[in-house]
């Protein structure tokens, strides 16, 4: 075939593999063929990963980009970006760390409920069979978690103050209250009434037998284990491998060939020039006194900050339609799918960082959502 049509016959069958290997993706875009499943995290199951990714990287490289159209070139570098980051990723062992300073695995996994939509039995029973699946996924990420303790990959003790002591709601004793029940009375009308009760009983057992009990084992796993042994060093060089770790982490967010050097370089001249701007605006204003006056002033003055939650959000949405007006000057292909915005939600704010939009599948009736901590 001509290198175009083999590019697409590539995509294609990669975008199939990966809604396979990951079922919480597959339902996010909005597939429903593997909605009664977790994705399998085992170490066995990341060097599959790793051995498709090279596989596929062979067949891409068989052809030459410099025979596609421009299009076709960006989707023949991405993808090929995509599987070379894959492989490293695995290579650096990044799933023995499956959390942040603010969220992980298990905190998307508590929005299971919030995030599934139902539109029928057959979406109920397959939700059911997710909830039941939630103790294997849990165990295999404490086993990758514990891995990475013997190895010394681990996060830096300083993020990790707090962690575990948030209010879950996945944890509550009522499980006539628990999200994941409560998830089926999203059921639509056309489902019976003793078949919606029947599902209710289903997803109550399943969280009574299965999702909470696992749900504790990880959360005492992170109070007892993980946490305590959180490291002293801050840098991703002090890790295992750290160097390399590093520099491989500064091409994939850059997506440059550059290194670590020179993107510190480049930081601090960025520094330089920041701050003589912030020197100017401060002598603009007539402001008299130090910087460090002045971001005391900015951190204290009370018009500076909301003085609600709902305040919070209406000026969010403010500056979002005001920006909305301007992209068209910028940009000249927008996104189709509208967002709301919304407060983050309780049982994570605490923790959570100040805003981040959460995407929605595209083929669903809801927008996305662009979270804003009212915390």
């Amino acid at each position: 075939p001509d290198a175009a049509t083999h590019l697409a016959a590539i995509v294609e069958e990669e975008w199939e593999a990966q809604l396979a290997d990951d079922p919480l993706f597959a339902s996010a875009v909005g597939r429903r063929e593997w909605a009664d499943r977790l994705p399998d995290v085992s170490p066995a199951a990341q060097a599959r990963r790793s051995e498709a990714a090279g596989r596929t990287l062979g067949r891409l490289r068989e052809s030459d980009a410099a025979d596609l159209d421009a299009e076709d070139r960006v989707t023949h570098s991405m993808l090929t970006r995509q599987l070379e980051d894959r492989g490293h990723s695995i290579r650096f062992h990044e799933y023995e760390t499956p959390l942040n300073a603010d969220s992980g695995f298990h905190t998307s996994l508590a929005r299971l409920g919030a995030e599934t939509e139902l539109g029928s039995s057959a979406d109920a029973r397959a939700y059911v069979a997710r909830i039941a699946a939630i103790p294997a996924y849990v165990d295999q990420q404490i086993d990758n978690m514990r891995a990475g303790l013997a190895a010394g990959r681990v996060l830096p003790r300083v993020v990790m103050l707090g962690v575990g002591s948030e209010r879950a709601p996945v944890l509550v004793e009522d499980t006539d209250a628990h999200p994941f029940v409560r998830a089926v009375d999203g059921l639509p009308a056309t489902v019976a009434k003793a078949e919606r009760d029947a599902l209710r009983a289903a997803a109550a057992r399943a969280v009574d037998e299965h999702a909470r009990p696992a749900f504790a084992r990880f959360r005492a796993f992170l109070m007892e284990e993980y946490v305590p042994r959180g490291r002293a060093s801050l840098g991703a060089s002090a890790l295992p491998d750290g160097t390399s770790y590093y520099a491989w982490l500064v091409r994939m967010y850059t997506t440059r060939d550059t290194t670590p050097a020179d993107v510190h370089a480049r930081g601090r001249g960025e520094v330089a020039r920041i701050r003589a701007d912030m020197d100017a605006v401060i002598a603009a204003l007539g402001f008299e006194g130090t910087i460090e006056d002045f971001l005391a002033f900015l951190r204290s003055e009370p018009r500076f900050y909301a003085a609600s939650p709902d305040e919070l959000l209406t000026q969010a949405a403010r500056i979002c339609k005001t920006v909305d007006g301007l992209l068209p000057r910028y940009f000249g292909l927008l996104p189709r799918q509208p967002y709301g915005v919304e407060p983050v939600p309780p049982e994570i704010a605490p923790r959570y960082t100040t805003g981040r939009y959460v995407r929605a599948p595209l083929k669903r009736d809801r927008a996305g959502t662009y979270w804003v901590n009212t915390y």
